[in-house]
């Protein structure tokens, strides 16, 4: 019979022979189509409702003619200036305890701490017993 050292394996592996793969891997847009050539969304001019500018409503929108430049939302923030800051308002009267919106300060009292009346009960201390002669056996 022959011994253990006999067989030689080789690139052999539980699964099967070891190989560097014999396949390749597409790459990533290889399945997605080219898109068609023929204009997107935006590449015409839209021309507006508004003003009786359009070519086919022959009523014109009930918007009246300005001139001036339409405002945004944030020139709302800064028409008055900056805008102020939580730490701008003044809320407390300086040199007094409360706020401005209080009509008086604060009444209150603070009372003691509660003793337990178990505390009042008279127990003997850790030296007050007396093992003598015994141990943790007997």
């Amino acid at each position: 019979r022959p011994g253990a050292t006999a067989y030689s394996l080789g690139n052999q592996c539980r699964t099967g022979s070891m190989e560097t793969p014999s396949w390749t891997m597409a790459p990533r847009g290889s399945g997605i189509p080219k898109p068609p050539n023929q204009p997107g969304p935006g590449e015409y001019h839209q021309p507006s409702t508004l003003y009786g500018s359009h070519p086919a409503l022959p009523v014109p929108g009930r918007v009246p003619t300005t001139s001036c430049k339409r405002s945004t939302p944030s020139d709302a923030l800064t028409a008055g200036g900056p805008t102020p800051a939580p730490h701008d308002y003044k809320v407390v009267i300086d040199g007094e305890f409360g706020r401005k919106d209080q009509s008086k300060a604060p009444v209150f009292t603070m009372r003691p701490k509660v003793r337990d009346p178990a505390d009042k009960e008279v127990r003997p201390g850790a030296t007050a017993y007396s093992l003598g002669n015994q141990c943790r056996t007997g």
